[in-house]
């Protein structure tokens, strides 16, 4: 993803590992580097990796692919508990998200 990105925009890119982040501090500076990068307009990319991920797992995310990130937000749900949210895209539209908070769920209700 990140080479395509460079190659098509001219823009520096800047890659992260998820699965190095070990604690609960590191996910949510994760969290807020996404977060600013969203507000300042940047192209976020998310790609999943066979060396991590062996399979697609039941929430409908595949292996060896790149989804776009279109926004990056926090939602409050009926009891008043923030969830930290990805709004993520597939180019290729041949997947569906179906875990938590996927578009059928009964937590938009």
């Amino acid at each position: 993803m990140q080479n395509g990105i460079r190659a098509l925009t001219g823009i520096p890119v800047f890659t992260y590992f998820v699965h190095d982040i070990v604690n609960e501090e590191q996910l949510e500076a994760t969290y807020k580097l996404l977060e600013s990068a969203d507000y300042q307009r940047y192209v976020i990319g998310v790609s999943t990796d066979s060396k991590t991920i062996q399979e697609d797992n039941a929430c409908g995310v595949k292996v060896d692919y790149d989804y776009s990130v279109l926004s990056v937000f926090k939602m409050e749900d009926r009891s008043g508990r923030y969830h930290k949210m990805l709004l993520m895209r597939d180019p290729k539209l041949d997947t569906e998200y179906k875990g938590p908070w996927n578009k059928d769920d009964e937590n938009w209700d």
